[in-house]
């Protein structure tokens, strides 16, 4: 944390969603006679999505504060649940060894010098990692009489649960600028860390809607 300077800011997205669908394939064959069947289908299918979005920003200069004051993320209040939603999905995001590779590269290899210190203004480090978790079931019951067959080649119920957890975390300068009416400073991300942040969302958008239309696209 000491390594990354104060005037630089945080930006994170973070997106969860969740696809259900579902299916039931009735389907019955008649054999009213040994030379005559009738195939009878219907199809029946259902598909929900729900997406909920959270941007936050933070100063580094005011996190390096709370972690010096031992406050946690939590902000004093009820401990937070963090299980997750499921066993099968792992708490360790790989944040930390990210950043220490990601800062070295930056230091090792700076922007060009610019006209009035803007070097500063244009290395920003982004971060981005997804979490997806697939249940699905099927049942495919048959009976077979003299003269009629239920089921098919489908199955006769299924049903798809697909849960997606993506974090995006951009770090980059911030500017600082003055409130209209005088009464102080507010402190945002720099251009280039704006640009960068959106283009992220932008690509958790159309990923999104591209796992919407087509579950099997992950």
């Amino acid at each position: 944390m000491d390594s990354i300077p104060d005037d630089w800011g945080v930006q994170t997205t973070l997106q969860l969603q969740v696809d259900e669908t579902g299916q039931i394939n009735p389907s019955a064959t008649a054999i009213p006679s040994s030379h005559f069947s009738l195939p009878l289908t219907a199809q029946l299918s259902s598909q929900a999505t729900r997406i909920d979005k959270y941007y936050s920003f933070y100063s580094v200069k005011d996190m390096k504060k709370s972690f010096i004051k031992g406050e946690s993320c939590d902000f004093n209040q009820s401990p937070l649940n963090r299980e997750g939603t499921s066993r099968l999905l792992s708490g360790n995001l790989g944040i930390r060894n990210w950043l220490e590779g990601a800062l070295d590269a930056k230091n090792s290899m700076p922007s060009s010098q610019f006209p009035n210190s803007m070097a500063t203004k244009l290395d920003v480090l982004s971060y981005d990692v997804k979490f997806i978790l697939i249940s699905s079931g099927t049942a495919n019951p048959s009976i077979s009489l003299s003269t009629a067959i239920t089921g098919g080649g489908l199955p006769l119920f299924s049903q798809n649960r697909t849960r997606t957890h993506d974090l995006l975390l951009t770090l980059g300068p911030t500017v600082i600028e003055k409130v209209a009416s005088g009464r102080g400073n507010v402190t945002s991300p720099s251009l280039a860390a704006s640009n960068l942040h959106a283009s992220g969302e932008i690509q958790q958008s159309f990923s999104s809607a591209l796992q919407t239309l087509n579950p099997t696209l992950r």
